[in-house]
């Protein structure tokens, strides 16, 4: 059954791309949603709740709930899912999903808005923007984004009880341990001191709730912050934390560590901590940036490098604004949602005045192919056009694979029986639009060789070059599926005559290159990092490099290349 009411946010979903949860003010995805909540922005009296659909067994389950499932007295949005999605995080201003809710903010709702963590396996509801010793904040805190493993919750409060001397009268960034009671802020420079400016943004949290990275305001995070925006006198930046050692870096930086000429925010975080994606309208972040537009950037701690993912499979920059990025496991594909039109081909959806409609996107970091995901099984692009606003699809979530990707769409045509036309999308106070509903995309690979037909240049065929090794095999390893000989991904030319695993130019894989990886695996444990031995590119020069040596010289007999 369709939800009857709008689910206007956007969708988190596991790592596995099992479960999605979601808002919605639908009063009919499960039995007995009757509760209703003031400032409704569609039906009236409607209350939005944060739900989970199970994808496997076609079921969805309400969160928004107390220990006893009793259903909510204000309205929930906000989720956030643990890696296996067993633990949702969500923001709400109820004052029963948990005893002693009492703390008030004023303004549109009697309660504050605080934090929740519902388990799906035991049903219990726990309020985790408490201080650590469960004192409830006197203000409000939202945005949460939780651990892989469920036991960190980072999120966003103005609350100036939750951690001794927060004395900033700002919003900071928080993380609260489930496991120890503890909170802490997270939004501080590297010597402890609290920021001089806001963090607003939602932030993310790597897998085990080491690193947290979050948008600031403040110019006092980081030596150097002297950037300025417009009549702000700090750009927001984007930040991140290390609770293990307490340093504090800025990632919004060009490869050269030079600060952004403009703000940047919406920060995301591939589960290992390596890989931090954020929106940016600065024009330094990369050579050739003169669109003019907001656009999204992939900073890699590890090489220091700053790569714009928002642009075409040839590398063209966008012609719209580019948001919310979300990495999958290896930083491998991001997804996004831009207004550009050129980023794929036929993109030619018209929402006047606007140049285009928004579009799910999602970006092969490895093959250089950007790809639009907001379409219906078929391929045809979303029906989102004249009166309805720019936002056609947004929101992207994607899970660990790259292979499944959750968005927010008012489209449809996507799939077959989309006929909840009972929302006020184009605001002209009669609920009779389509209403915005959460999809999955989900990409194939019909050859089995681990690569997503929509990067694969021979997705029928396992081992294009057939030189024995599967494309996908080759693809991570850095080498060219189409050509037995290439050295990189990108080239195609047998006149370079070269195996992967070839670490000396000689046209072989033999005992030498073995000799040559164990060498740098002995430098890379004295702190030196060489990225031509990382066979497998997973940051680390370790024994997996050097198996892969091994396979070669097994599979070669040392003989050179023909």
């Amino acid at each position: 059954m369709e939800a009857n009411d709008e689910s206007r946010l956007a969708p988190a979903i596991s790592a596995d791309g099992r479960f999605v949860a979601f808002s919605s003010h639908a009063s009919n995805l499960v039995s007995g949603d009757t509760n209703t909540c003031v400032g409704s922005t569609t039906i009236p009296g409607s209350c939005e709740d944060v739900f989970v659909h199970d994808l496997a067994t076609s079921t969805t389950t309400r969160v928004s709930v107390d220990s006893a499932g009793q259903q909510a007295d204000g309205f929930s949005e906000s989720p956030s899912l643990s890696a296996n999605g067993r633990y949702v995080a969500f923001d709400s201003v109820a004052t029963n999903l948990v005893p002693g809710d009492n703390n008030t903010c004023g303004g549109y709702s009697p309660s504050c808005r605080d934090v929740f963590v519902h388990d799906s396996v035991t049903g219990s509801t726990e309020r985790v923007s408490v201080s650590t010793n469960g004192g409830e904040a006197n203000a409000e805190s939202f945005s949460p984004v939780i651990s892989g493993d469920g036991r960190f919750v980072a999120f966003v409060s103005r609350a100036s009880n939750l951690v001794a001397g927060d004395d900033n009268n700002t919003y900071d960034i928080f993380v609260h341990d489930r496991e120890s009671g503890i909170t802490e802020r997270v939004s501080m420079d590297s010597a402890g001191n609290e920021s001089n400016g806001s963090s607003t943004d939602e932030p993310a949290i790597s897998a085990d709730g080491r690193y947290v990275v979050f948008e600031s305001y403040a110019s006092n995070l980081v030596l150097g912050d002297t950037n300025v925006c417009y009549s702000i006198p700090s750009c927001s930046d984007v930040f991140i934390h290390d609770r293990v050692t307490g340093a504090t870096a800025r990632l919004s930086v060009d490869s050269a560590g030079v600060q952004a000429d403009n703000a940047s925010g919406e920060p995301a975080i591939s589960p290992d901590g390596r890989f931090v994606g954020f929106s940016s309208s600065a024009t330094n972040l990369v050579s050739g940036d003169s669109n003019g537009t907001q656009d999204v950037f992939i900073h890699d701690r590890i090489t220091n490098a700053t790569e714009r993912v928002s642009v075409d499979s040839a590398g063209q920059q966008g012609d719209g604004d580019s948001f919310d990025p979300a990495l999958s496991a290896n930083g491998r594909y991001v997804a996004f949602w831009s207004t550009a039109s050129n980023l794929v081909p036929d993109d030619t959806p018209s929402c006047a005045p606007f140049i285009s409609c928004s579009d799910t996107f999602v970006r092969d970091r490895l093959t250089a192919t950007t790809v639009r995901v907001s379409i219906d099984s078929a391929g045809n692009q979303a029906n989102c056009g004249t009166p309805n606003p720019p936002l056609c699809a947004f929101g992207a979530a994607i899970s660990a694979t790259g292979g499944e990707v959750a968005f927010n769409s008012l489209a449809d045509n996507l799939v077959q029986g989309d006929t909840n036309n009972y929302c006020d999308t184009d605001a002209d106070g009669i609920y009779d639009d389509n209403c915005r509903d959460i999809f999955v995309h989900a990409l194939s690979d019909t050859d089995g060789d681990g690569e997503w037909d929509v990067f694969d240049p021979c997705p029928l065929v396992a081992d294009c070059d057939a030189d024995g090794w599967s494309d996908g095999s080759e693809i991570t390893i850095g080498t060219d599926p189409l050509d037995a000989c290439a050295d990189t991904a990108t080239a195609n030319d047998e006149a370079i005559d070269k195996m992967p695993a070839d670490l000396n130019d000689d046209r072989r894989v033999n005992t030498t290159d073995r000799v040559l990886v164990m060498r740098a695996m002995s430098a890379y444990k004295r702190g030196l990092y060489d990225r031509r031995f990382d066979l497998n590119t997973d940051g680390r020069i370790d024994r997996i490099d050097r198996d892969i040596v091994d396979l070669y010289i097994t599979a070669t007999g040392g003989l050179p290349c023909a």
